[in-house]
């Protein structure tokens, strides 16, 4: 309830069908993932800079009983990627109980009369690999569109975390990474001045936001643009392959603790 600016507590009233709770708190923390929005920051998010919305969805599934094949699965641990350029890539990573996570970045118009399992079996397909059995029988989750930013990160007793503070394609698995270390960054900061708040406060988790989660954001900016463009990314990894020395210092920056 952003009418309770400038108070002691903030307002906060839960709904669900027709049960509603409300209640008050010293801080809210806004940690409701990709379609969370915060009362203070009503509307479109900020446009990128060519002017529009990133018109790419994520999909994801869990494979219940994943079955080996090909060999490129077998390995615990290890994550494939398929890239298909301007159709988007996916990746897999085997769980515990042969249980297989699928997830991909595809265009919105791809799923214009197709299901995500068809989809990501051409992004597969296109890489020349054979596409995980079980994609058609899977439960796909389709997100919000990608590259989420709000308006702000912070309001009067408020604070946004993990996705909900702004969100980029996680192939690396940037967007838990980021989500965690933002979380730790605010409860420090909420620590060391237990029960008050003032502006500065909004401003400092701003400052800390952006130094720490908004930096890993950039790098999968980047990378995922790499990704879109077939020709370029071609020539990055045959150069890597000539000097991987040259990965050094974006590995060290995606892994930095």
């Amino acid at each position: 309830d952003a009418q309770a600016a400038g108070g002691a507590r903030r307002r906060l009233r839960l709904q669900r069908d027709d049960v509603g709770l409300e209640l008050t708190a010293r801080v809210v923390v806004l940690a409701g993932g990709l379609g969370a929005r915060a009362p203070e920051f009503p509307g479109p998010t900020r446009r990128s800079r060519a002017g529009r919305r990133s018109p790419w969805l994520g999909l994801g599934a869990v494979l219940p009983d994943a079955v080996e094949h090909g060999g490129w699965l077998a390995a615990p641990g290890r994550v494939v990627m398929a890239c298909g350029g301007p159709s988007g890539y996916a990746g897999s990573v085997a769980l515990s109980g042969k249980r297989r996570d699928v997830a991909a970045a595809v265009p919105a118009a791809s799923l214009d009369g197709r299901s995500p399992a068809a989809v990501v079996a051409d992004l597969w397909s296109a890489a020349g690999l054979t596409p995980p059995p079980g994609l058609q029988h899977a439960e796909w989750r389709v997100t919000p569109p990608l590259h989420h930013r709000p308006r702000a990160v912070a309001g009067w007793r408020l604070a946004l975390v993990g996705d909900a503070a702004g969100y980029v394609e996680p192939f690396t698995g940037e967007g838990l990474t980021g989500a965690l270390e933002g979380a730790l960054d605010l409860a420090d900061l909420l620590v060391r001045q237990p029960g008050t708040w003032s502006d500065d406060t909004a401003a400092r988790w701003s400052d800390r936001h952006r130094h720490r989660v908004a930096t890993r954001q950039r790098t999968c900016r980047v990378v995922g643009a790499l990704l879109r463009r077939p020709r370029a990314l071609g020539a990055a990894l045959a150069l890597l392959s000539r000097a991987p020395r040259m990965a050094t210092p974006w590995l060290r920056r995606m892994n930095a603790p």
